[in-house]
């Protein structure tokens, strides 16, 4: 019951996490949350931070309801015990957007955007980097329901902010980049996806090193956008490379390895090399189940991926 003890618990969960055992820090943050919640009571601080943790590992795991269920009760408690202005409760407000918008329901999450928008204008200014960030949240929800134009406008005029505001070189200016490459490619304007991507990946190495999650996301998306472009050699060549980078850094479980590795299958499909191509997703689907769970979202994809693969014209989504 120390709290260094408890901290400790905290730390090892959120590393299981960042190497992709989901499960493993999902079972740490119950029984820290249940002896947190003993020791300090419901609303204390670090009792609210851990059902946040709680809920973004059930997300990992696909249990959207039941995170869903948790970030409502916390976004209402934070209003009651911190008011609707304060940081931590804007910050539940935002983890509930972006928890309905990947459950589906991206009508609420526009909704709850908006109305944080607001408050964050009205709290931090204009110019806040939180504001920003909302701003592209928005916009990328925004796409998601076919308002393409007005998505893609946002997304530019946030990016001309974000470069006067934090500087070309800032992480979040960076990111936004990525974003509009990534609607760029959506839109079939590969050539301006390519372009940005370029640009977005000099820099990144450049900033934040060759081996950077941020610089190996970025390979993963020029990958994308070069067989969008029907460059299924050049895409192959980057997603090979890609994925023995991730696997040395991130190791074979890590959520962007096992997508990479699911890309990889698809690369081999496109140039016709279907056995290698099974081999790697029978594996995939293995691991999948072993990490997840047979009812995982992902399984199932992978599994019907696995059922249509000796089709060259994959629908499999990365």
């Amino acid at each position: 019951d120390h709290p260094q003890t408890l901290q400790t618990s905290q730390n090892l969960a959120i590393c299981l996490a960042e190497i992709g055992q989901h499960q493993n820090a999902l079972n740490i943050l119950e029984q820290l949350l249940n002896d947190q919640t003993r020791i300090l009571g419901p609303d204390h601080p670090d009792v609210q931070r851990s059902r946040g943790n709680l809920a973004l590992r059930l997300k990992e795991l696909g249990q959207y309801q039941h995170a869903l269920v948790i970030l409502e009760q916390l976004l209402d408690d934070r209003k009651q015990i911190l008011g609707p202005d304060h940081p931590d409760t804007l910050t539940a407000a935002s983890n509930l957007a972006t928890a309905y918008g990947e459950s589906g329901q991206q009508e609420l999450a526009i909704a709850i955007f908006e109305q944080l928008l607001d408050v964050q204008q009205r709290v931090y200014g204009v110019n806040h980097p939180d504001v920003l960030m909302t701003r592209s949240n928005l916009a990328l929800m925004l796409f998601t329901t076919g308002h393409q134009d007005e998505s893609v406008a946002t997304l530019e005029q946030l990016l001309d902010d974000q470069e006067r505001i934090l500087g070309p070189d800032h992480p979040h200016t960076l990111s936004v980049a990525s974003n509009l490459a990534t609607i760029y490619g959506d839109l079939g304007d590969l050539e301006g996806a390519l372009s940005t991507l370029s640009t977005l990946l000099e820099a990144r190495e450049r900033i934040l090193g060759p081996y950077h999650p941020h610089t190996l996301q970025t390979r993963f998306n020029l990958a994308i956008t070069f067989r969008l472009s029907g460059e299924f050699q050049v895409a192959h060549t980057i997603i090979e490379e890609l994925l023995d980078d991730r696997i040395r850094i991130l190791g074979p479980d890590h959520p962007d390895t096992l997508r990479t590795r699911a890309f990889t299958a698809v690369t081999l499909v496109d140039l016709g090399q279907v056995s290698q191509a099974l081999a790697f997703v029978e594996s995939l689907i293995v691991d999948h189940i072993r990490l997840f769970g047979m009812n995982h979202p992902r399984t199932t994809e992978l599994q019907t991926f696995l059922a249509s693969i000796s089709t060259a014209d994959s629908g499999f989504q990365v």
